[in-house]
């Protein structure tokens, strides 16, 4: 979860890869609210899929709304950073003979 509102974040359209920094504001249930620091031009509009990289989690989801510089977003997968940093340790140790 995310610990505080205004915590920096980094959104990307999976899509494309294009990314844009953000600040949370608030998360109820599934629905993840962020305001972007620019209000970019086009894209991150309803039906992205985005990823939503915290620094205590990664979130994927959909944009189900934006208006100028706030973004909501459907929450379909929440991860923990720390238990994806214990699976990346062990896919990339060496095996033993």
């Amino acid at each position: 979860m995310f610990s505080q509102q205004n915590e920096p974040v980094n959104v990307c359209q999976l899509r494309d890869g294009r990314s844009q920094e953000a600040v949370f504001e608030s998360l109820e249930g599934r629905q993840l609210r962020l305001r972007l620091a620019t209000a970019p031009q086009n894209g991150f509009g309803p039906g992205e899929l985005v990823e939503v990289n915290g620094p205590q989690n990664l979130y994927l989801g959909e944009v189900t709304s934006r208006v100028a510089d706030v973004m909501s977003i459907t929450v379909e997968h929440a991860l923990d950073r720390e238990a994806l940093s214990t699976i990346h340790q062990v896919w990339d140790r060496p095996d033993v003979a």
